[in-house]
C-alpha cells in the first residue's frame, strides 16, 4: 500500500470470473487498513509499445482505477504513463505523463470528458508509447497526444483499483464508502 490508499492490496482481490479479470475493492479489514484492493503488474519491463485493455472502471467518489506503466524506483527515476478513472470525474478519464524523480517530478495531467461514463460499460483503452511521444486512444479514436522527452526508461505494465484517503490526496474526491464493493 501507500499513504494515499485506504486499502492494502491483496492477491485474493484479483480474480478471473466469467472470462474477465476483476480487480476488486472490498470493505474487508487488511492489516491496519479498513479496505482490501487489487493491483497486478507484469513481470517484464517494456520500453515503448502499445498497451491495451478492454476496461470497465470502478465508479464512485474517491475510487481510482487505472491502466498504467510504472518504473519501480521513483526515488531515482520516476517513469509513469497513466490512463486513470478518478471516481469524482464521472464521465472523464485522466491521462498522466510523469517523469523526473520523487524530489523533482514533471507531472502532465490531461482530463478528457466523454458523453458516457467509463464505469458504465466496457471500452477499449490504449496507450501507444513511442520515442516521439505518447498517444491515447479510446474505442479506436485518438483522444490525446503528449510529449515527455524524459520518458524513456523501461517500466512494468500495471492495473489497479483502490480507495483514496482524502486527507493525503483529493484528486479523486472524498471517498464514498457506499461505492464499495467495486
Amino acid at each position: 500500500t501507500f499513504a494515499e490508499n485506504l486499502a492494502r492490496f491483496s492477491a485474493s482481490n484479483v480474480v478471473v470470473e466469467g472470462g474477465l479479470l476483476k480487480l476488486k475493492v472490498t470493505h474487508v479489514q487488511n492489516g491496519d487498513k479498513a479496505y482490501t484492493a487489487a493491483e497486478i503488474a507484469s513481470k517484464d519491463q517494456f520500453t515503448f509499445g502499445r498497451f491495451a485493455g478492454r476496461i470497465k472502471f470502478c465508479g464512485g467518489s474517491g475510487l481510482v482505477s487505472s491502466l498504467f506503466t510504472y518504473k519501480d524506483s521513483v526515488n531515482t527515476s520516476w517513469q509513469e504513463i497513466d490512463i486513470e478513472h478518478l471516481g469524482n470525474l464521472g464521465k472523464s478519464i485522466q491521462y498522466n505523463l510523469i517523469s523526473g524523480n520523487l524530489a523533482n517530478r514533471v507531472y502532465q495531467p490531461k482530463v478528457v470528458t466523454f458523453a458516457w461514463a467509463p464505469p458504465a460499460d466496457f471500452h477499449d483503452y490504449v496507450i501507444e508509447w513511442k520515442p516521439d511521444g505518447v498517444t491515447f486512444f479510446v474505442d479506436g479514436a485518438q483522444t490525446h497526444h503528449d510529449v515527455q522527452g524524459t520518458l524513456k526508461d523501461a517500466a512494468r505494465l500495471h492495473m489497479n483499483a483502490w480507495p483514496t484517503d482524502n486527507s493525503f490526496t483529493s484528486f479523486a474526491g472524498p471517498f464514498d464508502p457506499t461505492a464499495v464493493p467495486c
